[in-house]
């Protein structure tokens, strides 16, 4: 009877066993098609991007390490092993047309990883023409969808609101194809937006202060008369003070404009009162 039991809870141990979750590291081999990234494949191509990187800015031709050749070979990457190396070459590459050239694989190769730097060079990249060149290629993305938050958190930051909202447009995360038949706005993106219209700015401006110095006495010029009136008198003092003074974002109106098919300007209170209609 004894071990019947002891080989009863045996059993329920292995299938505990089992069910235990696969730990984190492990999680991407234990999904059908998924490779784990290799660590040398990685450190291997982080070696070889920077090899083509001295032939695309070489000062002397050569037809065999040219920069035609060097943007092609980068260009034709299939591997997803190259991501980290590609994502780990932008974060450090300053020269903007090898930039330019390092976004194109990351953008075919895609996935999770890939997009999520992408999104964030969609905001934060200081080149125009590079944030216009990741958005269109963001735009068939599949996992961009579940980007739409960070978007909203760009839109709270100032200074980068506008490139946000511009990002909106270019990714088609914000669909205006059929404005007239738009459902309802998300009240999310929608208030994040109107916040964003105007960033307000510490200012220093000069103002005067009029005050009344009181009555003065008003002696005539007649010896002996003495004191025939008085007049008041005005002061004047001139202070500094600190004001916030709005500042209008052009970027962020017109994606609330094609976003809504409204237009109350930079009027926060008449796009707020509109939204709380239950638009």
């Amino acid at each position: 009877m004894k071990r019947i039991f002891l080989g009863a809870m045996l059993a329920g141990l292995a299938m505990l066993q089992v069910t235990l979750p696969v730990h984190a590291e492990d999680e991407a081999a234990a999904k059908p098609g998924v490779v784990k990234p290799d660590a040398a494949q990685t450190a291997q191509w982080k070696k070889q991007i920077a090899e083509w990187r001295r032939w695309f800015l070489a000062e002397k031709l050569d037809p065999e390490r040219s920069p035609d050749l060097a943007r092609e070979k980068i260009a034709a990457l299939d591997d997803a092993a190259a991501v980290p190396a590609l994502i780990a070459a932008l974060k450090t590459e300053k020269n903007p047309r090898f930039r330019l050239v390092l976004v194109e694989p990351l953008i075919s190769l895609g996935g999770k990883d890939a997009v999520a730097f992408l999104v964030k060079l969609s905001v934060e990249d200081e080149n125009p023409t590079l944030r216009e060149k990741v958005c269109a290629g963001l735009a068939d993305q599949p996992e961009l969808p579940g980007h739409l938050d960070d978007y909203i958190a760009y839109l709270k930051v100032p200074k980068l609101a506008g490139n946000a909202a511009e990002a909106l447009l270019g990714t088609k995360l914000i669909r205006t194809d059929s404005i007239g038949q738009q459902q309802q706005p998300d009240p999310k993106l929608a208030g994040a937006l109107i916040n964003a219209l105007n960033a307000y700015e510490d200012k220093v401006m000069p103002y005067r202060i009029a005050h009344d110095t009181g009555f003065l006495p008003h002696v005539t010029a007649n010896p002996g008369v003495g004191v025939a009136g008085g007049f008041q008198s005005r002061g004047y003092e001139d202070r500094l003070v600190k004001v916030k003074v709005p500042v209008p974002n052009e970027k962020v109106l017109k994606t609330l404009q094609e976003y809504t098919g409204q237009d109350y300007q930079y009027s926060e209170s008449a796009w707020k009162e509109w939204l709380s209609d239950g638009n």
